[in-house]
């Protein structure tokens, strides 16, 4: 059996795999002298190249492939340009080191959907859905759209060629093609009529790709909605050109003591790729005083007392809602003594929920806090007390809480 050597050749197969990513592998063989096996090497390098390329040789970092100016995506919008629909191969040379070639790939995932060759001096030639959609003459070898389509979206990857036949290359990466022109959108929070409850509507325009929506109650804090439009909720609506509208009809919800304080209504609109990566498009946030508004939990005394609240108004949350206007302003000694210096305090910040009120009968100023009861002197006078005067009075007679 005769070796390479013996019969002055090798033959050697680089070849490309692509599993949904991209795999790079190289066999070397050497060729028995018979005939029959040298066919049979042939044969099999040649159905290797219809699904292969030769394959990368490590020495050159290339990619991964990306947006001019780290762009998410693109988008009608913006139309096309020289410096901003713009795929770049990143290719890190080394000194001395000079790009000779650059092939571009575009697939929909599964099935190939046009190639990009370029060469150093002698431009590109496009194929498949690329031909007439991209600029042949860059200098390089990056791969510019001169049109925006719907169909040029999907899977792009890059090889790249130094002159001295050294190849690099990288996976494919999603290229997004957004079209939100059509810019038309309805939203509408109304209360119902009946306590804390509100309806909805949200209606988004034929956008492309289809669009990811969310609309309901959103927690910053949280960082998620604390209730939304459930999936079954949505009317999809799917064109002809692939764009997809979303409407949300007359959608219920009810401010409960489960919703967390710092909600807003938000509808929010955005794209996802394939891998789960979210872009978000658009929000728009509403606030209802309704939304946020505390109170203090209805004091409970013993059997010999008793307070009737002045408005038995109470807020979402099933708390006794707070005067806008207490009615002690501008005394230093009551201020620093109730501590809220003209404003109420806010519950649910502080240890302990506070009221002031006119105890029955006799006028006198009343103070709670937490579960304990406070009297002053009469109000009617002009003078308020000082806060030596401040006494527990947790047996005091029943009292109106303003």
């Amino acid at each position: 059996m005769a070796t390479v050597s013996s019969i002055g050749c090798a033959m050697i197969c680089r070849f490309h795999i692509f599993f949904g990513s991209r795999y790079d592998a190289c066999i070397t063989e050497q060729v028995p002298s018979n005939t029959g096996s040298i066919i049979l090497m042939l044969n099999m390098c040649s159905w290797m190249a219809l699904y292969t390329r030769l394959c990368i040789v490590t020495g050159i970092k290339v990619g991964p492939v990306k947006l001019i100016h780290e762009q998410p995506y693109l988008t009608y919008q913006l139309g096309t340009s020289w410096n901003l629909t713009v795929l770049e191969c990143p290719v890190i040379l080394e000194k001395n080191e000079v790009l000779g070639e650059v092939e571009w790939k575009f697939s929909d995932g599964n099935v190939e959907r046009g190639n990009f060759f370029w060469k150093k001096g002698a431009g590109g030639t496009a194929t498949g859905l690329l031909k007439d959609a991209v600029k042949l003459n860059r200098v390089d070898g990056n791969l510019e759209f001169t049109t925006l389509r719907y169909d040029l979206a999907g899977y792009y990857s890059c090889v790249a060629t130094l002159e001295n036949d050294i190849y690099g290359g990288n996976p494919d990466w999603e290229l997004l093609i957004v079209d939100t022109t059509a810019n038309s959108r309805y939203e509408s929070l109304s209360p119902t009529g009946e306590r804390c409850k509100f309806i909805s509507t949200f209606r988004i325009s034929p956008t492309f790709p289809e669009p990811t929506v969310h609309s309901g109650l959103y927690s910053k804090k949280h960082g998620s909605f604390a209730d939304e439009v459930e999936p079954i909720e949505w009317i999809k609506q799917v064109y002809s050109n692939k764009s997809v509208a979303y409407s949300s009809e007359e959608v219920e919800f009810e401010i409960t003591s489960s919703i967390p304080v710092d909600v807003v209504f938000m509808n929010t609109v955005g794209v996802t790729k394939a891998d789960g990566t979210y872009i978000a498009l658009t929000a728009t946030e509403v606030s209802d005083p309704r939304f946020n508004a505390r109170g203090c939990p209805e004091y409970k005394l013993k059997a010999y007392q008793q307070i009737e609240y002045n408005s038995p108004d109470k807020t979402c949350r099933d708390e006794i809602r707070i005067p806008a206007d207490w009615g002690f302003k501008g005394h230093s000694d009551l201020s620093r003594r109730l501590r809220f210096s003209g404003k109420p305090r806010i519950p649910g910040t502080s240890l302990q929920h506070e009221h002031v009120g006119v105890e029955y009968g006799t006028g006198t100023l009343v103070y709670v806090r937490g579960r304990s009861i406070w009297r002053f002197r009469s109000h009617r006078h002009k003078q308020f007390p000082s806060s030596d005067s401040l006494h527990d009075s947790v047996s005091s007679p029943s009292a109106v809480i303003l």
